[in-house]
């Protein structure tokens, strides 16, 4: 439905005892997510590069949550046509994924060091 929130709960958890670290997420969008949806990155993340964002996390004491969505949702868009999502509705739907890294902190004082050595 145009302008509708639909409720999404992408987290990045990290687990009681790990270690201080840069925390990042990568966002990948469809093709044609732009056409039909929007979102926000919780203000938590700082952007890195196109689609990446990170979080210089302390060490976890108990398991700590990290949302990676804005209140936890994406938008459809108000424009998108009811004939344009029948379109999609059984193929080319828009789609977000998510992929999270973490390089421990010790040894990395530059976030986009740490960025390079995820991506080995």
């Amino acid at each position: 439905v145009p302008g509708v929130d639909i409720s999404k709960n992408p987290t990045i958890t990290l687990k009681d005892g790990s270690e201080a670290c840069w925390l990042f997420v990568k966002i990948d969008e469809s093709t044609n997510f732009d056409n039909f949806m929007t979102y926000n990155v919780d203000s938590a993340w700082t952007w890195l590069s196109e689609g990446v964002y990170y979080i210089d996390a302390p060490a976890a004491d108990g398991d700590v949550n990290y949302p990676v969505l804005k209140d936890n949702k994406v938008t459809v868009d108000e424009d998108v046509t009811s004939d344009e999502l029948q379109a999609v509705k059984n193929s080319d739907q828009p789609k977000l994924s998510f992929t999270a890294y973490a390089v421990q902190r010790v040894g990395f004082n530059d976030v986009n060091d740490a960025w390079t050595e995820a991506n080995k």
